[in-house]
């Protein structure tokens, strides 16, 4: 189960598992929010698809945040990668 914290002006995207939708908070209101930062944690993250990659996008064009990844593994990097992710989140 991946979650979302918010603590001001920082967004904490907490990812377990295959990150195919978050629980507690759905994406749609997801992309209202506005903060400094938003980190997403992939320390525990099996695997990620489409879902995670169109977050992303909607995330970085609607905010002027500094977004950061945390312990991304190899499979996710791969992903990130081909969805060209990596030319604007360093990981």
């Amino acid at each position: 189960m991946s979650y979302i914290e918010i603590c001001d002006d920082l967004i904490k995207v907490k990812m377990f598992g295959w990150v195919n939708r978050f629980d507690d908070y759905p994406l749609e209101n997801i992309k209202n929010l506005n903060a400094n930062k938003i980190e997403f944690y992939f320390d525990n993250v099996e695997g990620i698809d489409n879902f995670f990659v169109s977050l992303f996008y909607l995330l970085n064009s609607r905010t002027a945040s500094v977004i950061e990844f945390k312990g991304v593994n190899q499979y996710c990097r791969d992903v990130l990668d081909m969805a060209c992710i990596n030319k604007f989140v360093d990981y």
